[in-house]
């Protein structure tokens, strides 16, 4: 089946949405990182979808798209009591039910600033129609030892229960389930996929995806002011420290380790700036309290350097 949208959908692309890049693929293939620089370099928002997933939750709770009872559920009955079949099922079905909210969201950023999207749970099935041409989406596959490796390296959800070895190798079950049917549906669709196998290492493949996605990215409508950059990564920030802070209430009273440092974008005014500043959620709400600023260290800021012209 060959790539065909549907003029109705190029239509609604265009009129309800921001003109968008979709990054899609496994857990642990390194889509945020690799967004994120991107989203940087180019000056366009960055939407990360599990930057938002407890706001989305309770939002579906409201809609009485999901149950009270089936969002309090603990770690241990999510991920040890389920099988990695059903703990699958239970992520496509969440991923149909979440997709719309986030259209909804898109539908809130600025019409005149392109945004990449990024997250596991844009499945090529639900993306396809949202796409008005297939150099606009790419799916990023970790190979299993890839995988097994970079999850490793995280604090996830596996780590909140109570048998964190068993949940680790369901997790990791169900990824495999998941990425399969990823890969199938982008075939489906010819839609472009990337393996990752760690042959390349990130800033290569950085590189990499910046080039594949070069025809989408070229001349694309990105933040043209500092204040207009300094706006986009705020809010980036924000909704970061937000879903944090309600996933550290969700998995207590086990909590990763201290300091949980988190990569906050540098609010400065200087299009193009791919600084990052290192703080705890306490010390950033508390920057916040005080309407300050998170910059890096000799960074303008719109107090110094009201705009910056590209």
């Amino acid at each position: 089946m060959v790539f065909q949208p549907a003029a109705s959908n190029v239509a609604s692309r265009a009129t309800d949405l921001p003109p968008v890049i979709w990054l899609g693929g496994g857990s642990g293939a390194g889509k945020t990182t690799i967004s994120r620089a991107i989203a940087y370099r180019f000056d366009l928002a960055w939407y990360r979808i599990d930057a938002h997933g407890y706001a989305h939750r309770d939002r579906l709770i409201a809609n009485g798209k999901l149950s009270a009872d089936a969002a309090a559920e603990t770690h241990d009955q999510r991920w040890l009591e389920s099988t990695p079949e059903d703990l699958a099922s239970s992520f496509i079905e969440g991923s149909e039910e979440e997709f719309p909210l986030i259209l909804e969201d898109l539908r809130t950023m600025a019409a005149d600033i392109a945004v990449i999207v990024e997250g596991p749970q844009l499945l090529p099935q639900l993306v396809a129609p949202y796409l008005s041409d297939p150099d606009c989406g790419l799916w990023l596959l970790p190979t299993p030892e890839f995988q097994r490796t970079a999850l490793a390296a995280r604090f996830n959800a596996s780590q909140s229960t109570s048998d964190a070895e068993r949940a680790q190798e369901k997790l990791l079950t169900r990824n495999s389930i998941l990425d399969g049917r990823t890969r199938s549906e982008a075939t489906a669709l010819a839609l472009r996929v990337v393996d990752v196998d760690g042959q390349r290492d990130l800033p290569t493949m950085i590189e990499h995806v910046t080039e594949l996605l070069k025809p989408a990215l070229t001349n694309v409508p990105r933040a043209r002011t500092g204040r207009q950059r300094q706006t986009l990564r705020r809010t980036e920030n924000d909704a970061m420290v937000a879903n944090v802070k309600a996933w550290l209430a969700d998995i207590a009273p086990r909590t990763p380790p201290d300091p949980l440092l988190l990569p906050f974008a540098c609010e400065c005014a200087q299009l193009g700036c791919a600084a990052e500043v290192e703080q705890t959620p306490a010390d950033y709400q508390a920057m916040r309290t005080t309407d300050g600023l998170i910059t890096a260290p000799h960074h303008a800021t719109p107090a110094d350097k009201p705009e910056a012209q590209s």
